[in-house]
């Protein structure tokens, strides 16, 4: 399970999340867009595993870019690394 906590995001915002598991696998991928302007918001997003987690390093990325299509500015972006051993 990937989560984190956004501040401000704006109606119309694009967000990525991306699970990415040992040897780059990608576990989960999602797109939202921001219904309206928040104060703050608590995004989330996994995979459910009927067995133990592989051990390796696990990679949550939050990306917010924002602005017009061909000039976009990143303005949030996170990255969570935890590792299963």
């Amino acid at each position: 399970m990937f989560w984190l906590m956004v501040y401000g995001p704006r109606a119309g915002d694009k967000e990525f999340l991306k699970l990415i598991g040992p040897d780059s696998e990608i576990l989960a991928e999602q797109t939202n867009v921001a219904p309206n302007n928040q104060a703050q918001k608590l995004i989330y997003m996994g995979r459910c595993r009927c067995q133990a987690w592989r051990p390796g390093i696990y990679t949550g990325v939050y990306t917010l870019p924002r602005g017009r299509v061909g000039s976009e500015e990143t303005v949030v972006e996170v990255e969570r690394v935890v590792q299963i051993r």
